[in-house]
């Protein structure tokens, strides 16, 4: 047998091959076909077959990514069912963590999935049924495997919960208006700024404000050379190129106001 990134997952999508095409399959890999049909319903069937008939170990880690999984997720993934085919294979069967740390990457996957594209009510339906172990036959297996078995069943639920914490704010990305006007900028010209530019720019006014009030209020910049020489071309080039078309712009409407006359 071709090994496809391992044992469990070549067994799995034997499996999943074997019941699509009404054949039969061995019943001791049903977890593992259950996980095959999973990624199938999440990311489609040619996205889980193709790489193995291709033999792309590769390719079917790219597809897994694409919802912003990592790949440190889905390799940890692939360990994971290495090691339940290790544990299916030995002869003691502790109990351990492994079914609940494979579901907790597969409510992670979901979720990445529900927060870049919309998910039917009926495919939700499909996971919340399959993290509850309503499949007689995975229920079974986690009875036998699991140190605890609510653990397993609250996976998806913890996820849910985790998915709903609001990140805490930005700091402002803009100073004020008049921070700003005070060095002659004007907002627009900030924002056409990209974003580590103007963190730059901001800490270099807060400089210069912290500057200037250490000397009394008195400052030999004049309007634009806090950012004509801050040292950064990049940034430099980009607010005179903006200043320069703002004064360009106001030069034409001022002719042709005055043309009118």
């Amino acid at each position: 047998m071709n090994v496809f990134v391992n044992v469990a997952v070549t067994n799995g999508i034997n499996a999943y091959i074997a019941k699509i095409s009404n054949k039969s399959y061995p019943l001791a890999h049903v977890f593992e076909l259950r996980i095959i049909e999973f990624l199938v319903v999440l990311y489609g069937k040619i996205n889980i077959l193709n790489p193995y008939k291709l033999m792309s170990e590769s390719s079917l880690k790219n597809n897994l990514m694409v919802y912003g999984a990592s790949i440190d997720k889905i390799n940890e993934l692939f360990e994971l069912l290495d090691e339940y085919n290790s544990w299916l294979s030995s002869n003691s069967r502790e109990k351990n963590t492994i079914i609940k740390d494979i579901f907790e990457i597969l409510s992670y996957l979901v979720i990445l999935k529900n927060k870049s594209v919309l998910i039917t009510s009926d495919e939700m339906k499909y996971y919340e049924s399959f993290f509850a172990l309503n499949d007689v036959k995975i229920n079974q297996i986690v009875d036998m495997s699991a140190v605890n078995k609510d653990d397993v069943i609250n996976t998806w639920l913890r996820a849910v919960e985790e998915s709903k914490k609001v990140p805490a704010p930005e700091e402002p990305l803009y100073l004020n208006d008049d921070e700003y006007e005070k060095w002659g900028l004007f907002i627009d010209e900030v924002k056409a700024l990209p974003k580590d530019k103007v963190l730059e720019l901001n800490k270099e006014i807060q400089t210069r404000n912290e500057n200037e009030s250490a000397n009394g209020g008195n400052t030999k910049d004049k309007p634009w050379q806090l950012v004509l020489s801050s040292g950064n071309g990049y940034v430099d080039a980009l607010v005179l190129f903006s200043i320069m078309c703002t004064e360009i712009m106001m030069g034409i409407i001022i002719t042709v106001v005055i043309g009118r006359f």
